[in-house]
C-alpha cells in the first residue's frame, strides 16, 4: 500500500453570497457523498465570508503512521465575513484615521444630519475542526475527539472594526470631551460643513445626553485620546444595540 500523502491540501474560495457568522459542525464518513455534501452546505451561506478548508489525513495531524484504511479527513472551516470587497466605503475617524463603520451596514440620519445611527447584531463566530473519522476507535479516539469548538458571540460591528469599549462618562465627563471635540473637528472641515455642524450640533449633544445612562462607549482601534466616540444602547425589548456616530466625523473612503 503505498504511503499517506502529510501534506495538507488547501481550498480558498470567497462565497458570494454567504451567512453572516455560521458554525459548519459535521462528523461523517469520509467518502466523496458526504464531502459533497458539506461543500455543498458552505455553498448555500448567503452573506459574503471569507472561508478557508484544510483537509488533512488524521495521521499528519497526530504525527504518528496510521494504516490508510484507518486514515479519515481532517476538516476545519472558518466562517468570517469580509472585512472589506471591491468598491466598498469605509468611513473613518477624521481625527484618527481608524475604520469605525463601512456601508456594509446601512445607517439612518438623525438630528439634522448630526448623528448616524446604525443597527448592530450579536453573533456567533469562530472555527470549528473536524474530523469525519473512518475509524475514530482504531487510534484510540473518543466520540467527540476531534471536533474543536471555540466559537463565541460578538456584535458584528465592533468586531469588524475592532471598536474598543471605554468606562461610561458621567454628564460632566462628556461634556468635557465634546468641547474638546468639537474644537478639534471643527478645523477639519469644510467651510459649509462647519456652519452646519456649530448649529446642530447642540441638539445632538443634548440628544445624546438624554440617553447618557444607557449608553455604552466605544473608540477606536487605535483609542487615540482625541478620537471621535461612537455609541451603543439597546432600544425598548430590542436584544440587539443600535449605534450611534457623529456623522460629520467621519471621512469616507472607498476600497
Amino acid at each position: 500500500m503505498p504511503e499517506a500523502n502529510h501534506n495538507q491540501k488547501q481550498l480558498e474560495m470567497n462565497i458570494y453570497p454567504a451567512s453572516d457568522n455560521e458554525i459548519l459542525k459535521e462528523r461523517e464518513e469520509p467518502n466523496k457523498r458526504e464531502l459533497k455534501r458539506l461543500l455543498s452546505r458552505v455553498s448555500e451561506l448567503r452573506n459574503s465570508c471569507q472561508i478557508r478548508i484544510e483537509v488533512t489525513p488524521t495521521s499528519a495531524v497526530r504525527q504518528k503512521p496510521v494504516p490508510m484504511e484507518n486514515q479519515s479527513l481532517r476538516i476545519e472551516a472558518c466562517f468570517r465575513p469580509n472585512r472589506k470587497r471591491a468598491n466598498m466605503l469605509v468611513y473613518q475617524d477624521l481625527l484618527t484615521g481608524d475604520e469605525l463603520l463601512s456601508d456594509s451596514f446601512p445607517c439612518k440620519e438623525i438630528e439634522n444630519g448630526m448623528l448616524w445611527e446604525v443597527e448592530g447584531k450579536w453573533v456567533v463566530q469562530g472555527a470549528v475542526n473536524v474530523d469525519i473519522g473512518a475509524n475514530p476507535s482504531a487510534e484510540g479516539g473518543d466520540e467527540d475527539e476531534g471536533v474543536d469548538d471555540q466559537a463565541v458571540k460578538v456584535v458584528d460591528i465592533v468586531d469588524t472594526f475592532r471598536l474598543q469599549e471605554q468606562p461610561a462618562f458621567d454628564k460632566k465627563q462628556f461634556v468635557t470631551f465634546m468641547k474638546r471635540y468639537i474644537k478639534n473637528l471643527t478645523p477639519k472641515l469644510e467651510p459649509e460643513k462647519q456652519e452646519a455642524f456649530k448649529k446642530n450640533i447642540e441638539g445632538a449633544t443634548k440628544y445624546l445626553l438624554s440617553k447618557l445612562k444607557d449608553l455604552q462607549f466605544f473608540v477606536g482601534e487605535s483609542m487615540h485620546d482625541d478620537g471621535s466616540l461612537v455609541f451603543a444602547y439597546y432600544k425598548d425589548g430590542a436584544t440587539d444595540p443600535t449605534f450611534l456616530y457623529f456623522a460629520y466625523g467621519l471621512k469616507e473612503v472607498k476600497c
